[in-house]
């Protein structure tokens, strides 16, 4: 007696995908010429399980492409251990901190430099850095620490990773900066600015590590970028153009006692717009008033967070760093644009741009050399330099 084999008989759902009707028929044929007796299930029930199986097969491949890779504390604190000590080599990429917790909520923080890039700590004026520049690794933030020179040329210093982005991981991270420029060069770290985004936390960080004294100034691209999310969601419509215009204005104010008396001025002038003075005033007035150019002093007036945005944005558009990227990985990836950072960024290349803001009359001279020049000036196989620019790494002029 020949064995009968019964198809399953699946819930009826509805039918969204036609990818295995070319091969519906091939699927009776075979089950009909291997099973002797085989009870030929309905076209109804054959297309249920085909269609069952392929949702199966995209949940799976789903959290296949989703599930981030587990990131395994001992072998992230055995790697930081074997790079921890200081090379010979300027350019070798080491660990100058790391702390890893165990507990209940595991979680790390570690930042990596290079001998050199430290050099660019000693007659730093400023310090910029940024908690929201979208560098991220498996959802934990990727913080680089630089600084900006009076040319407006972001020089990165540090690459730091941290789980959460607190008040004591600000706080290490600039005392193992500040330590390792002088046990490694001899030299004091003074910074006496630092631009950032107007994280409570490193602020008041950076304030404990390097003295009181020191200026914090919130970022104006940071500044204008709230503001204006709030005069599209707050303002009258008429009033949003010159509403913002002033506020440009006020950002321009080279000292505290002109800023009051240029926000006096404002809250008369846009008192009928009271939802956004409320706003306004409590962030911008109460909470981060530092964010005009006046707050560091005309010496340091400008920089701004722009040039760094734009250094994060390159290394984001090259993929340089993702979500799934496995430990080894990534830690292979950070060491190389460290590395990178460190070669590129030589004290000679930066020699070659002038300590001081380009004025009107430059680019008048500029452009008068250039009219009168028949050739560009850096023709020739031999004449070649490799500068280094915010948005790029290695841009070589010819």
């Amino acid at each position: 007696m020949s064995r009968v084999t019964e198809f399953p008989i699946e819930r009826n759902v509805q039918l969204t995908n036609f990818q295995h009707l070319h091969h519906k028929y091939n699927i009776m044929k075979c089950l009909k010429s291997k099973y002797e007796g085989f009870k030929t299930p309905t076209n109804e029930q054959l297309m249920t399980y085909l269609n069952k199986q392929n949702q199966l097969k995209i949940v799976s491949e789903y959290r296949a492409a989703n599930e981030k890779p587990v990131i395994s504390l001992a072998a992230l604190g055995k790697w930081l251990g074997e790079h921890s000590k200081i090379p010979d080599d300027e350019h070798e990429v080491y660990v100058i901190m790391y702390n890893l917790n165990w507990g209940t909520s595991p979680n790390f923080c570690f930042a990596i430099t290079t001998k050199h890039l430290l050099k660019f700590c000693i007659d730093a004026q400023n310090i910029v850095a940024d908690t929201k520049n979208q560098l991220t690794w498996q959802g934990h933030s990727i913080v680089t620490v630089g600084t900006i020179t009076k040319n407006n040329i972001f020089i990165p210093i540090s690459m730091a990773v941290s789980t959460e982005n607190k008040w004591h991981f600000f706080k290490m991270l600039f005392e193992n900066l500040k330590q390792s420029v002088s046990s490694v060069h001899s030299k004091s770290m003074n910074p006496c600015v630092l631009v950032g985004d107007g994280s409570k936390n490193m602020q008041a960080a950076f304030k404990q590590v390097l003295g009181t004294e020191s200026v914090v100034r919130v970022c104006w691209t940071v500044v204008k970028n709230e503001i204006e999310k709030k005069i599209l969601e707050l303002v009258d419509e008429n009033y949003r153009k010159p509403l913002l215009q002033d506020v440009c204005v006020l950002r321009d104010a080279h000292s505290l006692e002109l800023l009051n008396k240029g926000l006096e001025a404002f809250f008369v002038r846009y008192v009928t717009q009271k939802q956004f003075l409320i706003y306004f005033k409590q962030h911008w007035v109460e909470k981060n008033k530092n964010w005009y150019f006046g707050a560091t002093g005309m010496a340091v007036a400008k920089e701004t967070n722009e040039t760094l945005y734009a250094f994060t944005k390159s290394i984001k558009d090259s993929n340089t760093f993702s979500d799934r990227l496995l430990l080894n990985e990534f830690l292979a990836a950070a060491s190389c644009t460290v590395f990178k950072w460190s070669r590129y960024n030589t004290l000679a290349s930066l020699s070659k741009f002038p300590n001081r803001i380009l004025t009107v009359e430059d680019w008048k001279e500029a452009y008068t050399v250039y009219k009168t020049v028949p050739c560009s000036p850096f023709s020739g196989e031999n004449n070649t330099d490799t500068y280094f620019t915010p948005t790029e790494v290695g841009n070589t002029l010819h």
